[in-house]
């Protein structure tokens, strides 16, 4: 299905966070691009959300009748068209290991994009956001699909935040940005927050996440959460 394959470009930076390994790990065993988490020293927790199209709108659209001549969207254009974004949080123990993770998850993540074929990678200066930021874009090319990808790495504190969209809107640049900037507004929770894998996880690290209605989000909703290290107990080996 198209919409499980844009999504699974994300991985730029957004899988290496929330799987542990890379895009061309994924596509290509003979690469090792793991990153233990737990061999990162002060790295506590990483949790992510996901974000996409409103399908139910979408779907109202397809169902609305066009005037003469026009031609109803299947729903794969509309799914092609779409844009995906994921925000990852990464909490330390202390400034100092935030900045220590911050350097080894970027260098992992740009030497994983460099070795993609199907990917071609610019880094980008980001100025004023957070104590430092670096960022990465530029064109997926996935079987003739070609996507524009944005993504952002923030390091602010003890916090390290990945902010990575696809899209074929020229936008993606400026969506990414914002995003960026409405979960550094935030503040976490207390406690451990309470976990929703359907995008509704509240308290804790969850409240630095924007939710449905944020106006840095566009016309994205919440697709899901998911808490990537440690993991949950019961969590099946991959």
């Amino acid at each position: 299905m198209k919409r499980i394959r844009i999504l699974s470009l994300l991985a730029l930076f957004g899988l290496l966070a929330l799987t542990g390994h890379s895009a061309v790990a994924a596509q290509d065993d003979s690469l090792d691009g793991s990153l233990d988490f737990s061999s990162i020293e002060g790295l506590q927790q990483v949790v992510g959300r996901y974000y996409g199209p409103d399908m139910e709108a979408a779907m109202n659209a397809m169902l609305t009748p066009v005037g003469e001549g026009t031609q109803t969207p299947s729903f794969e254009d509309l799914l092609s068209d779409a844009t995906y974004l994921t925000t990852i949080v990464m909490k330390y123990d202390s400034d100092d290991t935030s900045e220590k993770g911050f350097n080894t998850f970027y260098d992992e993540a740009k030497q994983q994009t460099d070795q993609d074929a199907s990917t071609q990678t610019e880094e980008v200066e980001i100025k004023d956001l957070g104590d430092e930021a670096k960022g990465m874009k530029g064109v997926i090319d996935q079987g003739g699909m070609k996507t524009n990808y944005f993504a952002i790495l923030v390091r602010n504190g003890e916090y390290t935040f990945v902010i990575s969209a696809v899209s074929s809107s020229a936008e993606v640049e400026r969506l990414t940005t914002d995003v960026a900037k409405a979960v550094l507004d935030k503040k976490a929770g207390d406690g451990d927050g309470t976990f929703d894998e359907n995008g509704a996880s509240t308290g804790g690290l969850w409240d630095l996440f924007p939710v449905n209605g944020d106006a840095a989000l566009r016309a994205l909703v919440v697709l899901g959460d998911e808490i990537t290290f440690p993991v949950p107990e019961g969590t099946p080996a991959p």
